[in-house]
């Protein structure tokens, strides 16, 4: 029998019998402004993959385990003017970058994968539109490309879930006006979850710039868990 602490549904999911193999899928909604400028207009985004999932503490280490990150989701909404049509298009680029097997090195030259472009145009609707979404299980289900690590130190490390960049489609520059975006990710854990999440981001000049280091300062509210996955 648990315990009165360990006595709610989530822990319980994991179940008393020696030998379980149980993963926790949990998603989280991030809603945030893209705010790029002239010198860096790429957006980077990255999941920290080693948080402490256990509010109590670290609980003798196990606060080191790393999350698996499985599908990430980026949404956007469209600009409205009656009288700026022009102004108030833009287009988007999204990637999720990787390295080759063995490209892990100092001015390696980063891959691009699930790649889309979407043309946003000025709607009164406020209807979210998909820009682009990676799924983690497919994309690097063998061993030709590897996702790539951003490093601030042993303790904050992550995975770049994303690169984006929005354009001026009338001067293919970079499109500097004020957007909102919905980001969503699913990832697995073999750990009860806290009830908060960590994200960095950090604006570079190209897709090829991977960012040397991010601090994780933004938290959000995990909103949904997923299910509970056998993996006996």
């Amino acid at each position: 029998m648990l315990s009165r602490a360990l006595d709610n549904p989530v822990v319980k999911s994991f179940g008393a019998v020696s030998g379980q193999a149980k993963e926790l899928r949990v998603s989280a909604t991030d809603f945030l402004d893209y705010e790029a400028t002239t010198a860096k207009p790429v957006l980077n985004y990255v999941f920290k993959d080693k948080q402490s999932y256990f509010a109590s503490g670290s609980l003798g280490g196990v606060a080191e385990n790393v999350a698996r990150l499985e599908k990430v989701e980026v949404w956007a909404l469209p600009r409205a003017s009656n009288a700026a049509i022009a102004t108030t298009s833009y287009a988007s680029l999204y990637s999720t970058p990787a390295f080759n097997k063995g490209d892990g090195v100092s001015g390696a030259q980063p891959r691009q994968t699930s790649q889309r472009t979407t043309m946003v145009n000025p709607t009164f609707n406020t209807r979210w539109i998909k820009l682009g979404h990676t799924d983690f299980r497919k994309v690097f289900s063998d061993v030709v490309v590897t996702p790539i690590e951003v490093v601030e130190d042993d303790e904050n490390t992550g995975l770049l879930a994303f690169q984006l960049f929005l354009i001026d489609p009338d001067s293919s520059t970079a499109y500097l006006d004020k957007v909102q975006l919905r980001v969503k990710t699913t990832w697995v854990q073999t750990l009860p979850v806290e009830t908060t999440a960590q994200i960095g981001r950090r604006y570079e000049d190209s897709f090829s710039t991977i960012p040397a280091t991010i601090a994780f300062v933004s938290e959000f509210t995990i909103t949904e868990l997923k299910s509970i996955v056998d993996r006996s």
